[in-house]
C-alpha cells in the first residue's frame, strides 16, 4: 500500500525524473488505483485491515490537497 501511495505521488525510487511524460503516466495510473473502485484495491484494504472507502476518501483529500498546491507554486514561478 505504501509504495503504491509513494508511486501515485511520484516519490518512489524509481521516479527520478519528475515531468516525464512516461513517469506522469505511470503517476497517473497509480492515483487511478486510489481513485477508481477496483477489487484489487478492496482485498489489500481488507488484508491490511483498513476501510476502503476511507482510504479512498483520504487519498483523494491528499492529491487534491497536492494539486492546488502545485498549481500556487506554477502561479508564483510565472
Amino acid at each position: 500500500m505504501i509504495v503504491a501511495l509513494e508511486d501515485a505521488v511520484g516519490r518512489h525510487w524509481r521516479n527520478k525524473s519528475y515531468g516525464n511524460p512516461r513517469n506522469d503516466f505511470f503517476m497517473q495510473s497509480a492515483r487511478d488505483y486510489f481513485l477508481h473502485p477496483n477489487r484489487d484495491f478492496l482485498l489489500v484494504c481488507q488484508y491490511a485491515g483498513f476501510d476502503h472507502e476511507y482510504i479512498r476518501m483520504k487519498a483523494k483529500q491528499f492529491f487534491d490537497e497536492r494539486k492546488k498546491h502545485e498549481s500556487k507554486k506554477d502561479m508564483q514561478r510565472m
